[in-house]
């Protein structure tokens, strides 16, 4: 834990005093960046959790390192590092290869560009492969209860039960509370759902999303609605070298409040308010050794989407099955 001491103006006052300067010098104190950049003093501010309630010294604030830019998590150079450091801590992981025949059967059963043609259409090989990874890894079956978590305006539980028949639905904080036919509102970590009542569970690109210690309730609440031997994925599982937060400060007006042993990274123009990067470290704390007693988890290293697409940024997914 840092304090924002090596933060301040040179007149001492913090970046919460009304009329200093928006902007100001800020050196990075994690060991890996060296370099000075400028960084929004209110990004900073939201970004730190604040020791009291009252803000009369510096040393109210802690600050984590802060880096500009987007976290490079998919290049090959970061993807062995992961793998190296997952090895040397015991998690063994699969190659997971993408079967480029059968994934174009999948997109010409499913029609995303017939029935959704506004969904992603310039980023589609990444999300359609992601769904069709999700299938591929849960199985779904037409007696089983399908729900897709933190959906948005996913087509994926409409698409499971096209294609299988099982009851599926989709569930995100922008429908109405409770159940709605198809569609289920509400907090993801309080799910309107009876214990073992779901079968399997999918997060496609939104596990990241869960600020705070939500991914954490999340998987408690997991491991009270889904059955025994049911399964939830996740994919893509953001995987980096270090743990870190992704942030656009355009992306959000409430504060933002990260862990302090993470880095900070800054992407304007990504478009979200927050996204995990989880270091193998900070996975197994966090989800798979917490968790252990409840699921048998098994990690993936998606290989050969360059086949597919250039565009594709899918490297890790997770399967959760419970015990």
């Amino acid at each position: 834990m840092r304090t924002l001491a090596p933060y301040l103006t040179e007149s001492g006052r913090g970046p919460w005093v009304s009329g200093v300067n928006r902007y100001q010098q800020v050196r990075p104190v994690h060991e890996r960046q060296r370099y000075s950049t400028l960084i929004p003093i209110e990004t900073i501010a939201m970004n730190c959790d604040r020791t009291r309630t009252t803000l009369d010294t510096a040393a109210d604030w802690v600050v984590p390192p802060i880096r500009l830019g987007p976290v490079d998590a998919a290049r090959p150079e970061t993807v062995s590092l992961v793998e190296r450091k997952l090895t040397a801590l015991g998690v063994t992981t699969r190659p997971l290869v993408v079967d480029a025949a059968d994934y174009h059967r999948y997109l010409d059963r499913a029609r995303y560009q017939e029935r959704w043609p506004e969904y992603f259409p310039t980023n589609l090989p990444e999300k359609s492969l992601e769904h069709y990874l999700a299938i591929q890894l849960l199985q779904p079956v037409q007696h089983d209860r399908f729900l897709d978590i933190a959906a948005g305006n996913s087509p994926l539980a409409e698409i499971v039960e096209g294609l299988v028949g099982c009851e599926a639905y989709a569930q995100d904080l922008i429908f109405s509370p409770g159940v709605h036919g198809r569609y289920v509102g509400g907090d993801a970590c309080a799910l309107p759902f009876e214990a073992g009542s779901i079968s399997k569970a999918a997060l496609t690109c939104s596990f990241e999303h869960f600020e705070g210690d939500a991914d954490i309730r999340l998987f408690t609440e997991l491991s009270r609605v889904l059955c025994g031997g049911g399964k939830v994925v996740v994919v893509p599982l953001y995987l980096n070298s270090y743990h870190a937060i992704q942030v656009d400060p355009r992306a959000y007006s409430e504060p933002l409040r990260v862990d302090s042993s993470c880095v900070v990274h800054l992407a304007p123009g990504w478009g979200n308010r927050h996204g995990r990067f989880y270091s193998p470290e900070s996975l197994l704390e966090r989800i798979t050794l917490r968790f252990s007693t409840c699921f048998h988890f098994q990690l993936y290293r998606v290989v050969n989407t360059e086949s597919l697409s250039p565009e594709i940024y899918v490297r890790w997914a997770l399967l959760a099955e419970r015990l």
